[in-house]
């Protein structure tokens, strides 16, 4: 058996497991998705790869673990950012940018692509949630344009049953669309997307933290009228009453 140089076994097992994630992420971001493979995260991590089987199950096990390092921080920085928030545009527009911010900070377009594989083999071996689940995950998906098999995460068993990550991030929204817009809520969560889209987009492109800066503010401030322009409680009627000129 080779020797352990940490301390022990615990930290030894740690730190390699450190290793073979900050390798996969690498090869995500720089090679993609496809070329995450044993042999590969093997030799970056510097671990023999059947090695590599006592710390995952296999590579959807890994990029499970890869996403779970980030979405912790990425569901806290909501969580946090939404206490006190009541009113529901103001809930939107918060959330808007929040997920602009962790966008910036994390990126983006790797972790879903992460997280689309793991959703479709998990898709494969789960049954029929039932048409009151199914009802639930088609507001997430309006929402996050990310559809969620049921409402336990793909990694269950690792995370003890915690929600689906974008289910649980888009239920904000979907409580204040249904507040504002009881009639069609799913059209607030669409446009909500949609400009959440634009805006990573966007930052994938920005020059610099300036730009990024101005990105995100620009489609908060969207995110604000559009959700106060479709406000049903007959808000939206009064302001545009007030300002307009006789």
């Amino acid at each position: 058996m080779p020797r352990i140089s940490e301390a022990n076994l615990e930290e030894h097992r740690r730190s390699t497991m450190n290793a073979l994630l900050d390798c996969a992420e690498q090869i995500v971001k720089t090679q993609g998705n496809d070329a995450l493979t044993p042999a590969a995260v093997g030799e970056g991590a510097g671990i023999a790869r059947n090695s590599i089987y006592r710390y995952v199950k296999n590579m959807d096990d890994l990029r499970r673990k890869l996403l779970q390092r980030h979405l912790p921080d990425w569901r806290k920085a909501l969580e946090d950012g939404l206490v006190g928030v009541s009113d529901p545009v103001e809930v939107i527009a918060v959330w808007v940018r929040i997920n602009l911010e962790q966008t910036s900070i994390h990126g983006h377009g790797w972790m879903m692509r992460l997280h689309a594989t793991g959703n479709a083999t998990a898709h494969a071996s789960k049954p029929d949630p039932g048409p009151s689940l199914k009802s639930e995950n088609a507001a997430a998906t309006a929402a996050t344009g990310h559809a969620s098999p049921d409402n336990t995460d793909t990694a269950n068993a690792d995370t003890g049953g915690k929600p689906d990550f974008h289910a649980s991030i888009a239920m904000p929204i979907i409580r204040a669309w249904r507040q504002l817009c009881p009639s069609s809520p799913r059209t607030g969560a669409a446009l909500t997307r949609g400009l959440v889209s634009s805006g990573m987009r966007l930052l994938e492109s920005a020059r610099d933290d300036d730009q990024a800066h101005a990105v995100i503010f620009q489609i908060e401030q969207a995110a604000r009228a559009v959700a106060q322009a479709l406000r049903e409680d007959g808000t939206a009627e009064k302001s545009a009453s007030q300002t307009t000129p006789v």
